[in-house]
């Protein structure tokens, strides 16, 4: 499982609430208030953390690792499609100039469909015979 994958599935699993999580640090208790609160076992009188198992393994998936994963992936993903939005702009460019100077249109006898569709998106009208 990736990062993202790791990450959906926590929030998927985890707190639905949707507020705040503060830490708090008074009282010598650290705790993220009314979502992971300190206690003490009292069968071995040993420090613990009270939350569900789904908001404790939220908190291991959103770790910095992770969300750095994540984020690469996204700007990584990001950059490909501006370079594809990029190079589609330059192809429409050159088809405007062919339909321009008359060299996407031989008549309609011999253009494919996909030939036709692409004649009328870059003059924005239809073929004619």
């Amino acid at each position: 499982m990736d990062a993202r994958q790791k990450i959906e599935a926590a929030l998927a699993a985890g707190p639905t609430e949707d507020r705040e999580w503060e830490l708090w640090t008074s009282n010598s208790w650290r705790r993220i208030q009314g979502v992971i609160e300190p206690t003490i076992q009292h069968h071995d009188n040993h420090p613990d953390l009270h939350a569900t198992i789904a908001t404790l393994e939220y908190v291991v998936a959103v770790q910095p690792k992770n969300i750095r994963e994540v984020l690469q992936t996204l700007a990584s993903k990001e950059a490909e499609l501006a370079a594809r939005e990029a190079e589609i702009a330059g192809l429409l460019v050159t088809c405007q100039a062919m339909a321009e100077d008359g060299w996407l249109y031989h008549g309609v006898e011999g253009m494919s469909e996909a030939q036709k569709m692409l004649y009328e998106v870059i003059t924005k009208q239809p073929p004619t015979e």
